[in-house]
């Protein structure tokens, strides 16, 4: 994390600093409404600025996400493999014209 203008910098900042607390929310419940796998640290340097750590959320279901998130987090669904066409027709429900 760091600088994108740093040619090893694989995640810059998000896009302002009201994105980044879109993200955390008040109570660090927009974008990471679920149990949070995995997450890293921003090192002391990336306090000042707009920066997230990249983090793994697994949520239960899609419609925990009420709009879309901008930032370094995915989102982890489990499901049955024969549930895999209702899920689908979740993902789809949720394309906009």
């Amino acid at each position: 994390m760091g600088d994108p203008g740093v040619y090893n910098t694989d995640v810059g900042p998000v896009i302002d600093q009201a994105c980044a607390g879109f993200i955390e929310g008040p109570s660090g419940k927009n974008a990471t409404a679920g149990k949070t796998a995995l997450s890293t640290t921003l090192d002391d340097s990336l306090r000042q600025g707009s920066f997230f750590p990249p983090s793994l959320v697994e949520i239960s279901a899609l419609s925990q996400l009420t709009q879309e998130v901008f930032g370094p987090v995915l989102h982890l669904i489990r499901y049955r493999a024969s549930e895999l066409d209702q899920v689908i027709d979740a993902v789809n429900a949720t394309a906009t014209a």
